[in-house]
């Protein structure tokens, strides 16, 4: 056998290792979190639900649940309100009132958003 550069890791998490918070608005969608069987990727950006445990052979099968990425969703805002500024920085944009009200609101919302998450 060779030497390895990398290692692999395990990249999941349990139940118990994920916030109280999340796992109680999954179940109040999704039905009880199995904390045995249920996993989550590291990003928490998935999420593995027990759906059905053969009892013959063992085989458990998962339901796989694509969670909502805030941080994402952030990343997105902010660069739509960076090209907005960008637009209003031209001549065009700066005499469209249109674009001046979008670009305006963005910004709010944008604050708002960002708010939110630092609070919660």
């Amino acid at each position: 056998m060779g030497n390895y550069k990398y290692t692999l890791k395990e990249a999941v998490l349990k139940p118990k290792d994920v916030d109280p918070a999340l796992l109680k608005r999954l179940e109040a969608k999704y039905g009880p979190v199995d904390m045995q069987r249920d996993f989550f990727d590291d990003d928490l950006e998935t999420y593995f639900k027990t759906t059905d445990i053969d009892s013959e052979t063992g085989k458990i099968s998962h339901d796989i649940i694509k969670l909502p990425s805030f941080g994402d969703a952030l990343k997105k805002m902010s660069d739509a309100a960076k090209a907005l500024k960008g637009l209003m920085g031209t001549e065009d944009g700066r005499s469209d009132k249109t674009i001046s009200d979008v670009a305006d609101e963005l910004k709010k919302v944008f604050n708002k958003y960002r708010t939110h998450l630092r609070k919660n």
